[in-house]
């Protein structure tokens, strides 16, 4: 039986977590369904927009508050959760809408023809994001390639806020181009976070805290897009695109986080060797740095032969 008193926190959060993102995601539904303007695709000023507002906003700092009152190491740094055959399943189903982005994308090249070359970039690193969920169902591939690809999606995903950004067909402030930004956004953090601990990196509570806000909203980006969508209320086959694969992200996530959860819940606290050993690398990678930076601060002779430095 597992000992470790930060097991509690955590399924504290998490079925905390589970209730928050659920009425989120409800009352982001019921905003389509009642206050929701479809002359100019904005919501009515109404205490029910506000109430949601409010909430994702408090949920986002409630999941942050996890990396505050769970330490460093109140788990070990060897945590590594192993992929179970739901979160294989849901990777290789992610892998296969990435790859279908490869065709929405290369389509898109003919339509916004001002964004041609960034959406020819995106399709592109649509194959590598596609290659790296491939590479979450199976335990074949390195690790090290495994995050350089990795990194590629955080590109990908890049890219992808980028020609959303840029797409002047949606208002700037449209509640469908900001969700779908904080989407892709906290998508990039679990991404990072994931990819750093797949290079044997210590492990660290923030990669559950992202899980869940990427969880929360994806969540928003996508079932309630699809309904409105369903209803004619928002006809933009662009983001009815975005609302499907944000749905497969969101049942990926939904997988790693379980995941997460089963291990967090029978991992003992960080050994004395282990915290010794992680301070002893970060230490060893502070002096890295700093030598690093007093090197490029050397005085250097210029051609009159005055010493000057480089800052």
């Amino acid at each position: 039986m597992n000992q470790n008193p930060f097991s509690k926190k955590v399924k504290i959060y998490t079925f905390s977590a589970m209730a928050l993102i659920a009425a989120a995601i409800l009352l982001r539904i019921l905003n389509f369904l009642c206050i929701y303007d479809t002359t100019t695709n904005y919501f009515f000023e109404h205490p029910l927009h506000t109430i949601y507002r409010t909430l994702c906003v408090l949920t986002v700092f409630w999941l942050l508050s996890m990396i505050v009152f769970i330490p460093r190491y109140a788990f070990s740094t060897h945590t590594a959760p192993t992929p179970s055959i739901f979160s294989r399943s849901m990777a290789l189903f992610c892998a296969l809408t990435t790859l279908a982005s490869f065709f929405f994308f290369r389509d898109c090249m003919q339509f916004y023809v001002a964004h041609a070359k960034l959406y020819q970039l995106l399709a592109t690193f649509s194959l590598l994001a596609a290659v790296w969920f491939l590479a979450q169902f199976s335990d074949k591939v390195p690790k090290a390639p495994r995050a350089l690809i990795g990194y590629a999606t955080l590109i990908w995903l890049g890219l992808m806020l980028s020609v959303t950004y840029l797409n002047l067909f949606v208002t700037m402030n449209s509640p469908f181009k900001v969700t779908l930004h904080l989407a892709i956004l906290s998508l990039m953090l679990h991404v990072l976070e994931d990819a750093r601990h797949q290079v044997d990196r210590p492990f660290r509570i923030t990669c559950y805290a992202y899980t869940l806000i990427a969880i929360l909203n994806c969540g928003a980006a996508s079932l309630p897009v699809l309904l409105a969508y369903l209803l004619g209320l928002y006809p933009n086959v662009d983001y009815l695109f975005y609302a499907l694969l944000m749905l497969g992200f969101t049942v990926y996530l939904c997988a790693r986080a379980l995941d997460l959860y089963r291990v967090l819940m029978i991992t003992p606290p960080a050994s004395p060797e282990e915290i010794e050993e992680d301070k002893k690398k970060r230490a060893e990678k502070n002096q890295k740095k700093k030598k690093k930076a007093d090197e490029s601060d050397e005085p250097i002779e210029n051609e009159k032969g005055d010493n000057t430095h480089v800052s």
